[in-house]
C-alpha cells in the first residue's frame, strides 16, 4: 500500500503516479525519471544581470515619486528572474525517452550516440554543423551529445545538447534505450 500525501491528494511513490491520475497503465508513460540535469546559468550571470536592472531602477528613481521606483524595482526583479528562467534548460531521461526543455525523442528513434569535449562541441556548433540539426546549447556548459536521429519524417539528422558530464548523459541513455 502506499503512503498517502499530507494533502490527501494522491499518494506518493514512484512511478504508478501519472497511471492513477490519468488511468494509464502502460510503462511508456511511467514518470519515473533516470536521470536529470538542470543546466542553469553561473552565479556570476545572476550578478551581472541583477547589476544591470539595478542601474534602471536607480536611473528611475532620481526621477520619480518613490511607488513608482517599488514598482520599478519590482519589474526587474521579474526580468531578471524570467531571463535566468530563459536561460535554464533541463535534461531527462525517462522510460518514455529523452526529454530536452519541451521537447521529446522516443527511444524508438535515438540512434548513435557520440560523447563530444569541448573542442568537438566546438567544432559540430560550427564548420560541422548541420543546419537542420537540434540544437540545445549552452555557452557555460563545456561538454555535449550528439544523439543520431533514426526516423525518415524527422527533420533533425541529430540533436546536439550540452552537459555538464557527457559520460554520465550517454550512458543513462544507452541504459534506458536498451531497456525500452
Amino acid at each position: 500500500m502506499r503512503e498517502a500525501n499530507p494533502s490527501g491528494d494522491e499518494p506518493l511513490g514512484g512511478s504508478g503516479r501519472r497511471a492513477e491520475r490519468t488511468g494509464r497503465t502502460d510503462d511508456r508513460y511511467s514518470d519515473a525519471v533516470m536521470y536529470a540535469e538542470r543546466l542553469r546559468p553561473p552565479i556570476l550571470w545572476w550578478i551581472v544581470v541583477a547589476l544591470l536592472a539595478s542601474t534602471f531602477v536607480i536611473a528611475v528613481a532620481v526621477f520619480l515619486p518613490g511607488w513608482v521606483v517599488l514598482v520599478s524595482l519590482v519589474v526587474a526583479i521579474a526580468i531578471v528572474i524570467g531571463l535566468m528562467l530563459a536561460f535554464t534548460a533541463t535534461l531527462r531521461v525517462s522510460p518514455a525517452g529523452f526529454r530536452v526543455a519541451r521537447s521529446t525523442i522516443e527511444w524508438a528513434y535515438v540512434g548513435s550516440l557520440t560523447q563530444l569535449s569541448k573542442d568537438e562541441l566546438r567544432k559540430r556548433l560550427g564548420p560541422d554543423a548541420d543546419p537542420r540539426a537540434f540544437v540545445t546549447y549552452r555557452s557555460y556548459v563545456d561538454e555535449g551529445v550528439e544523439i543520431a536521429v533514426d526516423d525518415p519524417a524527422d527533420p533533425h539528422p541529430y540533436w546536439l545538447v550540452s552537459t555538464h558530464d557527457a559520460a554520465k548523459l550517454a550512458t543513462a541513455i544507452e541504459t534506458a534505450r536498451s531497456a525500452a
